[in-house]
């Protein structure tokens, strides 16, 4: 009983081994590359807007002329571009130069060439 039983694993592991060689594996999945924007195109709009105490630091900074005329450039209202990656599209919005992120353009043009599905 024993040798029929051990004859009979034996043969049935010989059957399995030839069965998982015979048949082939199927092919591997192909994973398309996925397009997406670049990084700085997701994040969200920042307006970077000057703090109302401005007038305090520009007269503690220094009296220089060209100092001063760019604390008063930074206070302008400037009309940038953002990307927003769920319209695919570039808004314009309000923005000055006191802080901020990357996604603010000059020209819907720039915007739109930078942010274009990669």
């Amino acid at each position: 009983m024993i040798i029929y039983l051990s004859l009979f694993l034996l043969n049935l592991i010989n059957i399995l081994q030839f069965y998982t060689l015979a048949i082939p594996l199927p092919a591997p999945p192909v994973f398309e590359k996925i397009p997406h924007y670049p990084a700085k195109c997701y994040l969200p709009p920042e307006s970077g807007l000057c703090l109302n105490n401005d007038d305090s630091v520009k007269f503690k900074i220094s009296n220089d002329k060209n100092e001063i005329d760019q604390l008063e450039e930074n206070r302008l209202l400037l009309h940038r571009f953002f990307f927003d990656s769920v319209t695919r599209q570039c808004y314009e919005f309000g923005a000055q130069e006191c802080g901020g992120n990357e996604n603010r353009f000059k020209t819907a043009k720039e915007c739109m060439e930078i942010c274009a599905l990669s």
